[in-house]
């Protein structure tokens, strides 16, 4: 009986590492454009997406199922998971809203 808390404890110390490292990235990054829109006077329709959501999608398709369609350990793989780790690094850090320029999807 006292295994379910400690199931539930670890399901949820889990979520916030929920797919690949290019997914948490593109998270990372449309975070960082929500925190940063009246900073920049603009919109998501100004970025060219609908919305968050829209930003979301295509970040996935470009760079999370790029990666998961690689083979694992491959030349390919880590150089798009270092990118990725990278730029979710620089999304997650930055504080004054100047990284727009290296966000690409």
């Amino acid at each position: 009986m006292r295994m379910f808390p400690l199931l539930f404890l670890f399901l949820l110390l889990a979520l916030p590492g929920c797919g690949n490292v290019c997914d948490q990235m593109c998270t990372a990054q449309a975070d960082m454009i929500d925190r940063c829109l009246s900073t920049w006077e603009t919109t998501w329709p100004e970025l060219s997406y609908a919305d968050r959501e829209g930003f979301m999608t295509r970040c996935s398709v470009v760079y999370g199922d790029a990666l998961s369609g690689l083979e694992e350990g491959s030349t390919e793989a880590v150089l798009l998971e270092d990118r990725c780790a990278q730029d979710q690094q620089t999304a997650t850090t930055d504080i004054d809203c100047q990284s727009l320029v290296s966000i690409d999807p």
